[in-house]
């Protein structure tokens, strides 16, 4: 049994944060519009020109979408650079 505990941050540093913003007393994402998971694998999909995506590449084109489009372009480019050693990628 996992037992729920609220944090409470110092009032000063709350209201400095929130910069008289009220705070959200619903769960992160409750606000958040349903997304169709198939469509926007098919979009990633085509960004990459591959049909098989993974989650993790449907979860980045969701959050970042214009991040995630430039990855592709540059991905499409150049190939595979992560293993590249920093120096030499730049």
């Amino acid at each position: 049994m996992s037992v729920s505990r609220r944090v409470v941050f110092p009032e000063a540093l709350h209201r400095k944060v929130l910069a008289g913003a009220q705070p959200r007393t619903e769960r992160p994402g409750k606000s958040l519009a349903p997304v169709d998971l198939e469509a926007a694998r098919g979009e990633v999909a085509k960004h990459l020109g591959r049909q098989r995506v993974r989650e993790r590449e449907i979860a980045s084109h969701l959050m970042y979408r214009q991040v995630f489009a430039e990855f592709a372009t540059g991905r499409r480019r150049f190939g595979d650079v992560s293993f590249l050693p920093t120096a030499t990628f730049f």
